[in-house]
């Protein structure tokens, strides 16, 4: 993902969810690919979709606390962390 290789991140992402689609690890990393690649709606549906197969994964709700932040929608940010704890 570092080298910008963003299709074939996404290509291993998708043998992951394969192998284990009952971890929120795949649709983590599917979201941190999408932010970085500019497509803020898809990494948004990722990240929560990592929240529905198990809704305590902290890397999850960090990486949708901080999309708020950084849209500066405070209200969001602290619906996440609160549904978090």
């Amino acid at each position: 993902m570092h080298r910008g290789e963003h299709v074939q991140a996404l290509e291993a992402i998708d043998r992951i969810d394969r192998k284990l689609p009952n971890d929120p690890l795949a649709s983590e990393l599917r979201g941190r690919v999408l932010r970085v690649k500019g497509d803020l709606a898809g990494a948004r549906a990722a990240f929560e979709g990592a929240l529905k197969i198990q809704p305590a994964y902290f890397a999850a709700t960090r990486q949708l606390v901080a999309m708020a932040l950084s849209a500066k929608d405070p209200e969001l940010s602290r619906l996440y962390r609160n549904a978090a704890v």
